[in-house]
């Protein structure tokens, strides 16, 4: 419990702040309700079925989920089940857990005036601490039946911001804030700077050592332009991992918070200079997967008859040697309801940890849509594109859309290439293997 305090107290002071929510993991994401400002209080029902393949074989999908928004508050619960002859789908139901696994978000945030705290709990979708050099687009979600359900807090004011958020709100997860202040100072042409202190810890190792992984970062970053709404300017930055390694990046970005008041944009274009063993983004989409005690398992090595396949893909954190990273950061959000996020980052080294990320999500009326990538342990583009579908990556598409030659019945299709955990061994890592879910059900959606 100790090792909690500082996340509690940056809490505390979070929530004691007022101003504009910045941008923070799930506070502007166009799927949750709530996230868009003037939208209309409503309930919504939905519940479906249909056939659904899982790992090697069809059985029956059954899904429900409700829906509310009411002013600042909003909450979406729901699950999947998957019975067939031998019962439900391992790991779907088989510890108390899976009944926090039906918690999709409950989140507080003032809509239409924009002020005030964010507060959201639910499966990480996406966290980013400052630029991205120790923790970018932290997820929770690689293995979708083993999904932790964690916290996430962030507000504003006078130009400060304060952040915060955990993995898994019954702890041994990663833990990490932010604090970003303006000041007076100005170096050349950067004027306004602006200083950011990031940090983050994984609770789930030992808290001293050479197993543990506690982050450090801070940034500084000003203007060279700023006007109607968009600013432009250098950054620098210096992350460090005690005890393995770290890294410096410099770059431009561009930050368009309020464009012609409908649209948020920002991007950023960097190089980072990394030794030791230290990549940007150490803790990302797949260190749910991938982390520091958890591994995955090459899928050519597993099969049913042999539980204890040790044959493992990607670079674990203790065999990461250093390089220069070339980064692409691209993100817009339009409307409250239209998202396109772009990241790539070609790592110029002797491991492959180069990385990417693709969103768009938009949501119209009762149409919503998903579709997301995020790949890592290749070397080029030729490795991005060469393999599709390798061994780490993720990959989701989720459409819901009316069906009105059905007589208004409602869609959901989703196809999820994802991870699934293996039964522990008595030596090494948590293993997991890599999952295909395809579900095309068909059924019924309310509002009221």
């Amino acid at each position: 419990m100790l090792r909690l305090f500082p996340l509690l107290a940056l809490l505390l002071l979070a929530s004691g702040a007022m101003g504009q929510p910045p941008s923070f993991g799930s506070a502007d994401d166009p799927l949750e309700l709530g996230s868009a400002p003037f939208s209309p209080d409503r309930t919504l029902a939905e519940v479906y079925g249909g056939p659904a393949f899982l790992r090697a074989g069809w059985r029956t999908g059954v899904r429900a989920e409700a829906t509310v928004l009411r002013g600042s508050f909003s909450a979406s619960v729901g699950t999947t089940l998957h019975p067939g002859s031998g019962g439900l789908y391992e790991n779907e139901a088989d510890d108390l857990y899976d009944a926090l696994r039906t918690i999709r978000y409950i989140r507080v945030q003032p809509r239409e005036e924009r002020r005030g705290v964010y507060a959201r709990i639910g499966p990480l979708q996406g966290v980013t601490l400052g630029t991205g050099m120790l923790a970018r687009r932290y997820k929770t979600t690689a293995a979708w039946d083993e999904r932790r359900i964690g916290a996430e807090i962030a507000s504003g004011v006078s130009g400060a911001r304060v952040a915060g958020f955990i993995g898994d709100i019954t702890g041994g997860s990663v833990v990490g804030g932010e604090v970003e202040v303006p000041t007076r100072l100005s170096i050349g042409p950067a004027r306004g700077l602006r200083l950011g202190l990031a940090a983050a810890h994984d609770l789930s190792l030992p808290a001293s050592g050479d197993s543990s992984l506690t982050g450090i970062e801070a940034t500084l970053r000003g203007d060279v332009f700023s006007e109607g709404g968009l600013s432009v300017g250098p950054y620098v930055s210096f992350a460090q991992v005690l005890g393995k390694g770290g890294g410096i990046g410099v770059g431009i970005e561009a930050d368009g918070a309020d464009l012609g008041s409908v649209a948020r944009a920002e991007g950023r274009v960097g190089l980072v200079f990394s030794r030791g063993r230290f990549t940007p983004g150490i803790i990302g989409p797949l260190y749910s997967v991938s982390g520091g005690r958890q591994r995955i398992v090459a899928a050519n090595s597993f099969y049913d008859a042999n539980l204890d396949a040790f044959e493992l893909a990607g670079t674990p954190i203790d065999s990461m040697r250093g390089g220069v990273d070339l980064e692409v950061d691209l993100r817009s959000v339009a409307f409250g309801r239209i998202e396109g996020l772009l990241y790539t980052r070609r790592h110029f080294g002797p491991r492959a940890l180069s990385a990417f990320s693709l969103r768009l999500a938009a949501r119209a009326g009762p149409t919503r849509f998903e579709f997301g990538v995020e790949k890592q342990g290749f070397r080029s583009l030729l490795g991005l594109f060469g393999s599709a579908l390798g061994e780490e990556n993720t990959l989701l598409l989720d459409i819901s859309f009316p069906v009105q030659a059905l007589g208004g019945a409602h869609a959901f299709v989703r196809s999820r290439y994802g991870y699934r955990r293996l039964p522990d061994s008595e030596a090494g890592p948590q293993r997991y293997l890599v999952e295909r879910r395809f579900e095309p059900l068909i059924g019924v959606r309310t509002r009221w």
